[in-house]
């Protein structure tokens, strides 16, 4: 059985069966009732694209769309077709959309023997990720395979794979999710270590938003995964809150280290994160593509700003309605005060998260070190501030009891003073 999965958009993570046929139209004042597939997207056409099934084989033609349809980043001819294989990734409009079939994980499971696939977990350009069985050791992990698509006009992709995973090895802190192996041949593959926890970002959904003192601490922790990852020349390059896993004990893991940039000779590495979180240097002025600017620890470094803003108030820094419009201000524009969502910030938070976030990367906090000095420095400040407040309430709260018990005290004393000052007056 066929299906999609919904990668990115309003409704990403769903999972829409396919019959024989589907028609993918956007949502609009007037939906054309051949649409079967809505989704709330103005780029998406009311008719924009019709998965069919020919034989035994899935095809996607685009309808003569207004804004065009993309398979693995390749352009759909208008009103052209195009047989589908599993793992294909589909672009409508803002949406992002994998094609995948059951016979997938038959393949799967045929080329690596020691691997049930339990559950597909995320698809992109670069990998497919799934939740699986390792048989031999008896044990949930997590499999990513570089699939065929990753490889279309990208010669040194796997060996790019090769070197990473030799990098990956190296990263074995408590709080970076660990590599358990490597596979090369036919399927190459990563089997990473399976965390039990929740995303940031599904936190986020059920709280909005954290309180300060614990998004600092998971700043910290985060921060310090980081440190070592950067001590070890290698950058994460999709710093996001979806990356990022909470777990019980209120530690954290780093998590899609699988396809990051080794080191800042990586530059011309594609951006994995979302548009959301790149940083202004990364960009091409005006077009919102990537730049030829290399990754930084600085950039990894504003990537987590981003998240830090995210946990405190419950909003991104920067949001537009329109790639253009989230670039113009990701680009020119500072984000809004951390008071106008959280009146109650503590001083200085938006002088911290606007280092965290400045468009120069030069001017922004360069390290991760850096980053826990100043972290520290204002955590300190603002548990003065807390301690000072605290003090001050406690003395209004008790003034009324502390007042009658120095009564007596005091009343005596003026009496004295008063006393002794008509006996030195009048002798």
């Amino acid at each position: 059985m066929a299906y999609l999965i919904i990668e990115r958009g309003q409704d990403a993570g769903k999972t829409i069966p396919l019959q024989k046929m589907a028609v993918i139209g956007g949502i609009r004042e007037n939906v054309d009732r051949r649409a079967t597939i809505l989704l709330p997207d103005t780029k998406i056409s009311r008719f924009h694209a019709t998965l069919f099934l020919r034989g035994q084989e899935w095809y996607l033609r685009d309808e003569q769309s207004r804004n065009g349809t993309l398979i693995n980043g390749e352009v759909l001819e208008a009103g052209g077709e195009a047989r589908l294989c599993p793992g294909d990734l589909i672009r409508v409009g803002m949406h992002l959309i994998s094609f995948r079939d059951e016979r997938e994980k038959v393949e799967l499971e045929k080329r690596l023997p020691d691997i049930e696939i339990l559950q597909v977990l995320e698809t992109s350009m670069l990998s497919d990720t799934y939740r699986a069985q390792q048989k031999s050791l008896d044990r949930i992990v997590v499999l990513r395979v570089l699939p065929p698509r990753a490889l279309l006009d990208k010669p040194d992709v796997y060996r790019q794979f090769q070197e990473e995973a030799r990098h990956l090895a190296k990263l074995d802190h408590p709080s970076i999710v660990r590599l358990l192996g490597f596979g090369g041949g036919r399927v190459p593959h990563l089997l990473l270590e399976h965390v039990q926890g929740e995303r940031l970002s599904k936190r986020l959904l059920r709280e909005e938003r954290l309180p300060t003192p614990t998004a600092i601490e998971l700043l910290r922790n985060t921060a310090k995964a980081l440190r070592f990852a950067h001590r070890q020349q290698v950058l994460h390059r999709a710093i996001t809150l979806r990356n990022i896993i909470l777990l019980k004990d209120g530690r954290v893991k780093l998590i899609d280290f699988g396809l990051a940039s080794v080191g800042a000779s990586s530059g011309d590495a594609a951006v994995q994160a979302p548009l959301e979180y790149v940083p202004p240097e990364l960009l091409e002025a005006g077009s919102g593509q990537e730049s030829v600017t290399p990754h930084t620890e600085a950039s990894d470094i504003y990537m987590l700003g981003v998240v830090f803003y995210a946990m405190v108030t419950g909003r991104m820094p920067f949001l537009a309605k329109s790639p253009e419009g989230l670039l113009q201000k990701i680009r020119n524009e500072a984000p809004p005060p951390v008071a106008a969502w959280l009146p109650e910030a503590p001083a200085g938070l938006d002088a911290f998260i606007g280092r965290l976030l400045e468009k120069n990367p030069l001017k922004r906090i360069a390290s991760a070190d850096e980053l826990l000095r100043e972290l520290q420095e204002f955590s300190d400040l603002h548990l003065l501030e807390q301690r000072d407040e605290g003090t001050f309430h406690s003395m209004l709260k008790n003034s009324p009891t502390l007042f009658w018990k120095l009564f007596p005290a005091g009343a005596a004393l003026i009496l004295a003073i008063l006393w002794w000052g008509h006996k030195l007056l009048h002798g």
